[in-house]
């Protein structure tokens, strides 16, 4: 359960933020009002008038127009936008992966190519959301506009930040955590990417968002400062996603904060990354870290796109002066404090130490209820009380590992025990799900 429901949430974060990065540039003329009349998509796109506005969407990646989409596909029109071959080929298996099995039709058998059936793509849907889609796909004007009479208080025609955190926390569902991450994700990358000048998302931008024909004109007009974002984006979202995935019930690690007490001269943090060292040289390839994800019981999927993300985008933010760029991808441990992120509670310093006054700090503030766990209304205290304005990219980070914690490792009475949270800091968590899947293993067999 606790893969599955990591799985559900990369694949979210993936899947929702590219419809909305690529989904619209500033100074593009918005889609007309008719276009979205009967919740078609595109209808002037011959082919689409009998499609929703989700299948338009997601039809962009259907290359050979015939309802499916495989992985090549997929592949083929993330680099047709001017993703890299990493991100691309990372996206296809995660997307495709996640959406197959979705929306396979009943007595469908699976194929190696992990086709999505564009007809079955409202099964994506998720919850948290504002209902601009309905539960067809269909476009749903009456909702979009609520979003603006109810929120745009400066504007009527456009969100600033603080009214789209109002609005995010309106459509909130209690309890469903995946929902309130998708929503989050999508929303806050939204803005980051396509607010103008003065900080508003003008509604003509968020319009742009409901069919697939902006991605089509505009597939070319993406600039590299956006596939910039979105790789930090996504990097962080697997990244944090793998550090905090925590099964319930397990017992803490040592208090001691270095996971392995042979490994006295490392950080923290770096003890935190070497689990997926498996031969102990101090750098990470990217087979490695395929290794060690599938030895802590990811998929073959998630693995393999996880692998992509991590090497493609650590590789060289660690890499030393001097040092040539490899196709292994290498990740150099002793520099992996370069990937700490802003708008979280600072419980590692920027040398990948951990500080413990920091991290009681987080329970003299705002554990409330009970002093040594947190609520779900707690938790979101603390990061509203942490969130750094204009650090869109952290305050994502923040909110994807705090919630997915929150989620797998909370207790049967919805508390998020501090000794739980401890256990995130060190690199103790990985070798004790390596040896629990080990375990059941051997029982198995």
């Amino acid at each position: 359960m606790r893969l599955h429901t990591l799985s559900i949430f990369l694949f979210l974060c993936v899947f929702t933020a590219l419809p909305l990065c690529l989904g619209r540039v500033h100074g593009v003329t918005s889609p007309s009002k008719n276009a979205y009349v009967k919740g078609s998509g595109d209808l002037k796109t011959a082919n689409a008038t009998n499609m929703t506005a989700l299948q338009m969407h997601s039809s962009f990646f259907d290359r050979s127009k015939d309802g499916i989409i495989t992985i090549k596909e997929t592949y083929q029109g993330m680099r047709a936008l001017g993703f890299s071959y990493p991100i691309s080929v990372a996206g296809a298996i995660f997307i495709n992966g996640a959406l197959s099995r979705k929306t396979r039709p009943p007595g469908t058998p699976p194929t190696i190519t992990l086709p999505i059936y564009i007809k079955n793509i409202k099964k994506g849907k998720h919850g948290s959301d504002t209902n601009a889609y309905d539960s067809k796909g269909r476009f749903v004007p009456k909702k979009f506009e609520k979003i603006f009479k109810k929120y745009a208080k400066t504007n009527p025609n456009a969100l600033t930040k603080t009214e789209l955190d109002m609005m995010l926390q309106g459509y909130k569902d209690m309890g469903d955590i995946k929902g309130q991450i998708a929503a989050q994700s999508e929303w806050k990358l939204l803005y980051f990417i396509a607010k103008d000048k003065d900080g508003l998302l003008q509604k003509d931008i968020v319009r742009g968002v409901y069919d697939g024909s902006e991605k089509t004109r505009n597939k070319q007009k993406k600039t590299a400062m956006c596939l910039q974002r979105l790789s930090t984006f996504l990097f962080l979202c697997v990244f944090t996603a793998f550090a905090l995935g925590r099964a319930n019930g397990e017992a803490s690690p040592s208090q001691n904060g270095t996971g392995d007490s042979k490994a006295t001269d490392v950080t923290p943090l770096q003890m935190h990354a070497s689990f997926f060292d498996r031969n102990k040289d101090g750098i990470v390839t990217l087979k490695e870290t395929y290794e060690g994800m599938r030895a802590i019981g990811c998929s073959v999927p998630v693995s393999a796109g996880g692998a992509l993300f991590i090497n493609g985008l650590l590789s060289p933010k660690t890499r030393p002066p001097g040092k040539s760029a490899s196709a292994s991808l290498p990740i150099y441990i002793e520099n992996i404090s370069k990937g700490k992120h802003g708008s979280d509670t600072d419980s590692y310093d920027s040398q990948g130490r951990f500080v413990p006054e920091k991290f009681e700090q987080i329970f003299i503030k705002y554990a409330k209820t009970n002093p040594n766990a947190l609520t779900s209304k707690e938790l979101d205290d603390m990061l509203q009380a942490n969130k750094d304005s204009g650090d869109t990219k952290g305050q994502i980070a923040a909110q994807g590992e705090w919630k997915l914690l929150y989620d797998l490792a909370k207790d049967k009475d919805g508390f998020l025990q501090k000794d739980t949270i401890r256990g995130v800091y060190d690199g103790s968590l990985f070798y004790k799900l390596e040896q629990a899947r080990s375990s059941s293993k051997n029982e198995k067999s």
